[in-house]
């Protein structure tokens, strides 16, 4: 079994819950909730920290008070027990808080079954503010130690994604028609991963983008994508057009390829190609703006 790498997320969740375990000691009740607020709140951007931190606190809002109103009308009943998890999830689905399913789940059996030593309410009141302070120090570590810079890591992709285009595009010239479009699709699907991190990041950031360049130059690759895959469906004759040959000059400085030149045969091959070559054009003359 090869050993990975510890990652960054790992690291700074270990470093979050010993300062929030350090420092709940004199801010909670119940440290261990701190630490399960804090854990959950340690996410791949400061957006996504915040929101499945604080969908916890509410899930355990929503899990204390259905805990304590089933109290009030009798502890322990099974059937009143499984109506109350019915109404928690509920709660917490149309409130879209799904990630605090669970949580509103435990709080909400933890009440009910008279699993706690304490008042119901007091109990409830403690659990939303002990989730609470390890959900504030998950997000402020996460925030101020090694954030990941979604910017740059997509900006070398936008680069990979040009350099491997272009290659695609012309071994399909040279090859006469064949496009091997496997790493063009991989790195469009890797886009596609880290490009809304970027948004997402872009609130708790100093860095000044243009998402519109960006969003433009993905747009470009899948639209290439699609025109490769059209290309690769034709099922004819290969000929290029004296307008394609001259564009490829232009692009790729050469001219030696077993394509003949036709303007009058295949019409929809050279209209596939034409869109390729002014994609990549444009893709070039937006590279140098972001």
């Amino acid at each position: 079994m090869k050993l990975q790498k510890i990652g960054m997320r790992t690291v700074k969740t270990g470093i979050a819950v010993s300062i929030c375990t350090l420092l709940a000691q004199y801010l909670v009740q119940n440290p261990m909730f701190a630490g399960v607020g804090c854990v959950a709140s340690v996410q791949d951007t400061v957006k996504g920290s915040l929101k499945l931190g604080f969908n916890r606190v509410k899930g355990t809002m929503m899990g204390g008070l259905v805990g304590f109103l089933c109290v009030l009308i009798k502890p322990g009943d099974p059937i009143l027990c499984g109506l109350g998890i019915m109404a928690t999830i509920y709660g917490c689905t149309m409130l879209g808080i799904n990630s605090g399913i669970i949580v509103s789940s435990v709080t909400f059996l933890s009440i009910h079954l008279g699993i706690i030593e304490s008042n119901p309410a007091y109990y409830s009141i403690h659990r939303v503010l002990d989730t609470s302070v390890g959900v504030v120090i998950g997000v402020i570590i996460n925030y101020v130690l090694a954030r990941p810079d979604y910017l740059e890591l997509t900006d070398k992709s936008l680069n990979n994604a040009r350099k491997i285009t272009r290659e695609c595009v012309k071994s399909g010239i040279i090859n006469n028609g064949f496009f091997d479009r496997d790493k063009l699709r991989k790195k469009i699907n890797k886009l596609d991963t880290i490009y809304p991190k970027l948004v997402d990041e872009m609130k708790y950031t100093k860095n000044q983008v243009d998402i519109d360049i960006i969003e433009n130059q993905i747009s470009l690759y899948k639209s290439i994508n699609h025109h490769i895959k059209s290309i690769q469906l034709l099922d004819e004759e290969i000929c290029i057009s004296y307008d394609n040959y001259l564009k490829i000059k232009e692009i790729y400085d050469f001219d030696t390829f077993d394509w003949k030149i036709d303007n009058e045969k295949s019409p929809v091959l050279n209209y596939h190609l034409s869109k390729i070559l002014e994609e990549l054009n444009v893709i070039d003359s937006l590279k140098s703006k972001i």
